[in-house]
């Protein structure tokens, strides 16, 4: 038994070495991440930040990572919120929790409530500039800045999925999005959506995305958008040669110049759009659509528009603005939209729209559902489930939906893209002790007793044979079975001085 004993211990300390967590519990030790770019980090709590309105003389929290600095680490939310986080830096690009995310960082599974994010350029709610993993993670404060704007994202050119934003945004300049400020080439956006309102100063300006060169699948916005230039669209501003599919917008968009759409705004190099929607009012100057304001050379197909259109430009429809691609099985209200001509698409009247025979060769059976003579098509990725107490509009197929908890009253129909509500994770009934203490043992179904390990600190502020709360391992190879959870080390950190 002693042998088995020594082989378990080693087996233990080789796991612990290989995974250990550095725990987080206060806002500082947030801050004190910029002491270690690389580490592999976790929330113990769920943490007030409303202290950082004080922080660095009124210029708040300083994002963690840049441009010349990037983190290259994980972070962990592990279902807890971060709440009321101020930064106020109005002349300072890369700004956000994090300012700037390595291809190899990951976020998942945190919660931003409230707060406010001040920057200049690349400005997300979490991230400034984002070429790594963000999963199950979302922001509800308000983020302003000048260019390349998003409420959870200023620039991504990493993968977004299971997240959203809910709070307004707002760009003095150009590259506006309600979850993402401008989406790049290998960003790629799923199952993912922005709730809050988004207005630019100028062109690019979009619901979910300010620009896209990205791909974008399974995701909608609901807030309205405001514009003052061009490329204005409830979903994307402007959206180039990558598909978009099993997406929608509802928000109303409003801008005084060109290239304004329900969807997308301006849709160019040849991008397909697939089973999409837009149903909100567009009101602009020129090249004005239902759907797209200008489409050259996109291709659309099983897609629809219904919101009034309004202008006293030139090129101006119910589906499409002004079009040089194609465009198949996709339909425009011409009742609700106030408009009978469309560069693209099939008219039909309200009551055709309600009948699943006007849809000619739309998957009825995977992709789309009617409540037939009732309401127009929507996509099943949109429909909640039956259990669920979330407004039908709201969730995604593919995600388990719970309500958003906060300090005081959200909402209900606030969504969270986590199985598990992020207030609701209950405590370790194993608390990690303190340097000297000694952490609670578990049996086993082995006669071990009698036996002991000694020498380990658990939890121990010591760092390296800190082994975690709740330490156990599958071991049947040794001839009897135990059992190991994740191992989270408490490595001390310096502080960060925020006077």
């Amino acid at each position: 038994m002693a042998s088995k004993l020594s082989a378990l211990l080693t087996f233990v300390l080789l796991i612990a070495c290989a995974s250990a967590q550095t725990m987080i519990t206060t806002c500082q030790e947030l801050q004190n991440m910029n002491l270690d770019l690389a580490g592999d980090y976790a929330l113990a709590n769920d943490i007030d930040c409303s202290d950082t309105v004080s922080w660095n003389g009124g210029a708040g929290f300083g994002p963690v990572g840049g441009s010349s600095s990037r983190f290259t680490g994980t972070l962990d939310g592990s279902n807890h919120v971060i709440s009321s986080l101020t930064i106020n830096r109005p002349s300072t690009d890369y700004v956000g929790l994090f300012g700037y995310m390595s291809s190899t960082a990951v976020i998942n599974s945190l919660g931003m409530l409230a707060g406010s994010i001040l920057g200049k350029g690349r400005v997300g709610g979490l991230v400034g500039e984002n070429f790594g993993s963000i999963s199950n993670s979302y922001t509800t404060g308000n983020v302003m800045g000048s260019n390349r704007v998003g409420g959870l994202v200023g620039n991504n050119d990493g993968s977004i999925s299971g997240s959203y934003a809910g709070g307004s945004v707002t760009g003095s300049s150009s590259y506006i999005g309600g979850l993402v400020g401008s989406n790049y080439k290998q960003g790629a956006i799923t199952d993912s959506y922005a709730r809050g309102s988004v207005t630019g100063s100028s062109s690019f300006v979009g619901g979910l995305v300010g620009e896209d060169f990205g791909t974008i699948d399974n995701s909608y916005a609901t807030g309205n958008v405001m514009g003052s230039s061009n490329s204005v669209g409830g979903l994307v501003g402007a959206h180039y040669q990558r598909p978009i599919s099993n997406s929608y917008a509802t928000g109303s968009v409003t801008s005084g110049s060109t290239s304004v759409g329900g969807l997308l705004g301006y849709n160019g190099g040849g991008a397909t759009i697939s089973n999409s929607y837009a149903t909100g009012s567009v009101t602009g100057l020129t090249r004005v659509g239902g759907l797209v304001g200008n489409n050259f050379d996109g291709i659309f197909s099983h897609s629809y528009a219904i919101g009034s259109v309004i202008s006293s430009g030139d090129d101006v429809g119910g589906l499409l603005g002004l079009s040089s691609g194609t465009t198949g099985g996709s339909y425009w209200d011409t009742q609700t939209s106030g408009q009978t001509v469309s560069a693209g698409g099939t008219p039909k009247t309200t009551a055709e729209m309600y009948q699943q025979a006007t849809f000619v060769e739309w998957d009825f059976i995977s992709t789309w559902q009617i409540d037939e003579g009732n309401d127009y098509p929507k996509l099943q990725s949109s429909i909640a489930p039956a259990q669920s107490s979330v407004p039908s509009d709201m969730p995604l197929k593919t995600v388990s939906w719970t309500p958003v908890p906060t300090p005081s009253q959200t909402p209900s129909e606030t969504p969270l893209l986590n199985p598990t509500p992020v207030n609701s994770a209950p405590p370790s009934s194993t608390p990690v002790p303190t340097e000297n203490q000694t952490a609670p043992g578990g049996g086993s179904n082995d006669d071990l007793s009698g036996g002991a390990i000694a020498g380990i600190a658990i939890g121990s502020a010591a760092g390296a044979a800190g082994l975690g709360a709740g330490l156990f391992v599958a071991a049947k190879k040794f001839g009897f079975t135990s059992f190991l959870g994740k191992s989270k080390a408490v490595t001390p950190m310096q502080p960060i001085s925020n006077a």
